[in-house]
């Protein structure tokens, strides 16, 4: 009996440090969901100021490569976006400085048949590549920016509710790499 008392009292010296660790484990090593809250708040701050400081509207962030509403001034805003434009297929438009897109697809397929049903309604509808793989359905292209305003104004005008796929809305898109 003396011989199982003495090899307990070993462990009994293991206790408190084992629990202390414990301790410092759950109380002050991990991160806390506040910590991590005061993160995202600090950054997305951050993100707000750098998108005012570009006259980009902070409500609605959205992703590289989507639509801003731009001030046209005297109030005026329109979805813009700059992107580089590029043929779908060889022998096909890739678009001039200014393109008022009525669609972003996915799938090149789309994108061509919503602007054909286009020009069959008179336009000179076409479709382009841009980045990340998406399609954009042109429904006119212009080397002026008033030019393309104008028809976006008219397209909008002729064609109330027209569905606009893909995009916040009617979008004129700055081709970079027309120069």
């Amino acid at each position: 009996m003396n011989m199982s008392f003495q090899h307990t009292r070993p462990l009994r010296g293991l206790y408190l440090p084992v629990i202390t660790m414990l301790l410092m484990i759950a109380s002050g090593c991990k991160p806390t969901e506040r910590n991590y809250q005061a993160a995202y708040d600090a950054a997305l701050a951050k993100r707000q100021t750098a998108l005012q400081d570009m006259d980009i509207p902070s409500e609605g962030l959205m992703e590289d490569g989507e639509p801003f509403l731009k001030d046209m001034g005297e109030g005026r805003r329109l979805y813009y976006l700059v992107a580089p434009m590029a043929p779908v297929s060889e022998g096909s438009l890739a678009g001039d400085k200014y393109n008022v897109v009525v669609g972003c697809y996915k799938m090149p397929v789309n994108a061509l048949d919503q602007a054909r049903k286009l020009r069959e309604d008179g336009l000179d509808s076409f479709a382009t590549r841009g980045e990340q793989d998406r399609f954009y359905v042109v429904a006119a292209t212009f080397e002026t920016l008033p030019e393309a305003i104008a028809f976006y104004d008219d397209f909008l005008a002729s064609r109330p509710g027209y569905p606009i796929v893909g995009f916040p809305g009617l979008t004129i898109v700055e081709n970079t790499r027309v120069r």
